[in-house]
């Protein structure tokens, strides 16, 4: 299981993360002590209401589909963060690469 870190730099950014594992922890810091998280799942008709009372929440999505699309949209900074889960194997330095250099654009 890998943990993905994402800061929330900037207000408009769209973070796309390839989630290679089935069970992959991400970690997404949560500025404010009140925030909602919505995590739409539309293969199981799901939606699950996630709470953040603290800075540094830790999420864990089981992706139990390999094309299963996951969008976190986050109120307060208008970021989306979409995790497609599409294979078995992939290691935490290539989703750290991936990840900054998404923020770097």
């Amino acid at each position: 299981m890998d943990t993905i870190t994402i800061p929330s730099r900037y207000h408009h950014d769209t973070i796309t993360i390839p989630s290679r594992y089935h069970h992959d922890t991400i970690t997404i810091p949560s500025r404010y002590h009140h925030d909602t998280i919505t995590i739409p799942s539309r293969y199981h008709h799901d939606t699950i209401t996630i709470p953040s009372r603290y800075h540094h929440d830790t999420i864990t999505i089981p992706s139990r589909y390999h094309h299963d699309t996951i969008t976190i949209p986050s109120r307060y900074h208008h970021d989306t963060i979409t995790i497609p889960s599409r294979s078995k194997v992939m290691k935490a330095e290539i989703f750290l690469s991936l990840l900054w250099l998404s923020m770097s654009l």
